[in-house]
C-alpha cells in the first residue's frame, strides 16, 4: 500500500488528541510538518496543516456537532500533496477530518463501554485492567490506520474521475481561488478577534 507507514504514523501521532500526553504534537500544523518532511513537502504540509488549525479554531460546534479532526485531516492532506498539490488536498483534508469527528464519537463511545470494565474489574479487587487500557488503545489506532488508508483510496479515485473531465482546468482554478479565499478569510478572522480582545483589555 502506497504510504502506508505514514498512515500509520497519522493514526500514531492522532492518539495524542486522547489516549497519550497531549503534547500538542498532534496539532494539525506539528502533523502537516512532520509528514510534509518525511514526503519531501515540508513547507506545504506545514502550510496546510496550519491552515487546517485555524479553520478548525474558528468552527462553530453547534447543536452538538463535533469539533474535525485536525490531526487526521493534516496527515491526509499531507500524503496527497506529492500527487495532487497544495489546493485540492487541502480541501480534501478538511473534508477528510470534519467525517472522523463523528468516527470519533463512536470511538468514545466504545471507550465509555471499557471504562465500565474497569469500573467493574476494581470491585472485584482484580487491578489487571491493563489488557482493556491496551485494547482501547490499539483499537484507536487500528480504526485511524483503515480510515486513512481508506480515504486516501477514495480520494484518489475521486481526482481521477473528476479530472479526466473536460471541465478538470476550471474546476482546479476554482480550487486555487477557493484556497486563497480560505487564507484571506482565517486571517482576517485572527486579526478582528485579536483587535477585538485589545478593546476589551483596554
Amino acid at each position: 500500500m502506497e504510504f502506508w507507514y505514514i498512515h500509520f504514523l497519522i493514526s500514531l501521532l492522532n492518539l495524542d488528541t486522547t489516549s497519550f500526553f497531549q503534547s500538542s504534537i498532534s496539532r494539525p500544523s506539528v502533523v502537516g510538518l512532520i509528514c510534509g518532511t518525511i514526503l519531501g513537502y515540508p513547507f506545504e504540509g506545514f502550510i496546510c496543516g496550519m491552515l487546517i488549525e485555524f479553520v478548525i479554531l474558528d468552527f462553530p460546534p453547534i447543536g452538538g456537532m463535533p469539533v474535525p479532526n485536525g490531526c487526521i485531516g493534516a496527515g491526509v492532506c499531507s500524503i496527497l500533496i506529492p500527487k495532487y498539490g497544495v489546493y485540492f488536498s487541502f480541501f480534501g483534508g478538511i473534508v477528510v477530518s470534519i467525517i472522523y469527528s463523528y468516527l470519533e464519537r463512536q470511538i468514545r463511545s466504545m471507550r465509555n463501554i471499557m471504562n465500565l470494565w474497569i469500573d467493574k474489574s476494581i470491585e472485584k479487587l482484580d487491578f489487571n485492567f491493563g489488557k482493556y487500557i491496551f485494547f482501547s488503545i490499539f483499537l484507536e489506532l487500528f480504526i485511524g490506520f483503515l480510515y486513512v488508508s481508506i480515504s486516501f483510496i477514495i480520494i484518489n479515485y475521486l481526482y481521477n474521475f473528476v479530472y479526466n473531465k473536460s471541465f478538470s482546468y476550471y474546476l482546479n482554478e476554482v480550487m486555487k481561488l477557493s484556497f486563497i479565499s480560505v487564507i484571506f478569510v482565517v486571517f482576517s478572522s485572527l486579526f478582528f478577534k485579536f483587535l477585538n480582545q485589545v478593546k476589551k483589555n483596554a
